[in-house]
């Protein structure tokens, strides 16, 4: 049987390992809209996708980025696209689009607190309506911030 769902929670229960093993299985594209990359695991996962050819596409915060602790930069200087929002404060989504197969959502932001401190939860999705709502939201916001 298929699992259509599937939750993992932090702190320490693989909510970032979850996000990590998500990311590492994408083979074509990959849609990041999140709040704040800071958590490096995750952050060289991303590069690993890009370096392997997935087309890897990020939406992240301003004001997060412009945290000493955010890993946009090194992001960007591995090649990959990444569009600021020009409100901080304005962009809180905390989800991933794997190979139009899955989503990844939840409450987790990706960062060592919300994986070693922080109670969070992190939802794979894999139901088709679902998939298509939230590539709908990114595709709108990526041409929203690209303008």
């Amino acid at each position: 049987m298929t699992n259509y769902v599937t939750c993992y929670f932090s702190p320490n229960k693989g909510a970032a390992k979850a996000i990590i093993g998500f990311i590492n299985r994408c083979e074509h594209s990959l849609d990041i809209a999140v709040y704040a990359i800071t958590h490096d695991e995750i952050s060289q996962a991303i590069i690993d996708a890009h370096k392997k050819g997935v087309k890897v596409r990020v939406i992240t915060d301003n004001l997060q980025a412009s945290n000493v602790y955010s890993d946009d930069e090194l992001l960007q200087e591995a090649g990959i696209p990444i569009l600021k929002t020009r409100k901080a404060g304005s962009m809180h989504h905390k989800f991933v689009i794997g190979d139009n197969n899955a989503i990844g959502t939840g409450s987790f932001n990706w960062t060592l607190n919300a994986d070693r401190r922080n109670n969070e939860n992190f939802v794979i999705i894999r139901l088709k309506y679902v998939i298509k709502s939230y590539q709908k939201q990114f595709d709108l916001l990526w041409c929203d911030y690209s303008k």
